[in-house]
């Protein structure tokens, strides 16, 4: 549906734009009106598979987010980056508790320095590791059998919007083509470059 939007928009700015070009005569071209034709009837086809599609694509979406739960809760290779995520997070957590007291308690300025620099590292260093865990559970969770199943399924079902967008996109591109060959009108052709009236 936001595509739909987006290449209407596209449309009416195209028009706007021969409009104020040609004063509207664009628009009597054959080969124009025959792509607005196509543009109507795909965008209909596209609002009513989207229309159709749209109680089982919810379904699919939340079999996706029952497949991610359960690859939480069960899925071993999901569970074992959950926990080290969950171990590394608490690692950090205590390293720069310390970092922090050391900082606090520091007796001179280049104690302090010190400490700050510590600090500084630590945390650059525990959110790299902590970031690469996190990627790592969702690489897991991706992997999971039940997730890729999943969002196969919503692949497979979703494909008829998919298809509808191409369409879309493809008349819309032929659109502009046979505009700008419309606005370039005879000037363009080879007979109007040399002169020739035939």
């Amino acid at each position: 549906m936001r595509r739909s939007m987006r290449w209407t928009g596209f449309a009416d700015e195209l028009e706007g734009r021969a409009l104020l070009s040609t004063g509207g005569g664009v628009w009597s071209n054959p080969a124009v009106q025959a792509d607005l034709a196509k543009i109507q009837a795909d965008q209909k086809t596209l609002q009513t598979d989207f229309k159709t599609l749209a109680p089982t694509l919810q379904k699919d979406q939340q079999a996706i987010q029952a497949a991610i739960k359960d690859a939480l809760a069960n899925d071993p290779g999901v569970k074992s980056a959950q926990t080290t995520l969950t171990n590394d997070e608490a690692t950090a957590k205590t390293t720069l508790q310390n970092d922090l007291k050391a900082l606090t308690s520091a007796s001179s300025a280049s104690a302090r320095l010190a400490a700050l620099k510590l600090y500084f590292g630590d945390l650059a260093s525990t959110a790299k590791t902590i970031a690469a865990d996190a990627k790592a559970v969702q690489s897991a969770i991706n992997a999971a059998p039940g997730v890729q199943a999943a969002e196969a399924q919503l692949k497979t079902d979703e494909a008829p919007i998919a298809d509808d967008g191409s369409a879309l996109a493809a008349d819309y591109t032929q659109l502009a083509k046979d505009i700008r060959a419309a606005l370039a009108g005879p000037a363009s052709s080879p007979a109007a470059k040399t002169g020739h009236r035939g």
